[in-house]
């Protein structure tokens, strides 16, 4: 699997946030090295980059899968996150402040 939910970029990232949290640096590295994977198996077109979702045996399956857990957006994240930008997954930010709506 290369998506973030339990593939590459998903234990890449984990790796990432213990090697800041715990300061280990065997932890970083696995996640640059993780980094380095998902970089050497995107799939380059005219559209863009974009990354084979599971392989099974020999074959790769799932090609341009854009969502969140499984295909782009996930990798992305996580390869935005290992350059620093800030990245969390959904769900982690602040809620909105909800508005009243008040009727007719």
């Amino acid at each position: 699997h290369s998506g973030l939910n339990s593939g590459v970029a998903g234990t890449g990232w984990f790796l990432h946030d213990l090697g800041v949290a715990t300061g280990g640096a065997e932890f970083g590295t696995a996640a640059q090295q993780a980094r380095q994977w998902l970089v050497a198996t995107a799939v380059e077109s005219q559209a863009g980059s974009s990354w084979y979702g599971t392989r099974v045996g020999t074959e790769w399956t799932l090609g341009g899968e854009p969502s969140w857990h499984w295909g782009g957006a996930g990798i992305l994240a996580f390869l935005a996150r290992m350059q620093g930008w800030p990245v969390d997954s959904p769900g982690m930010q602040p809620a909105l402040p909800t508005r009243q709506v008040r009727g007719g």
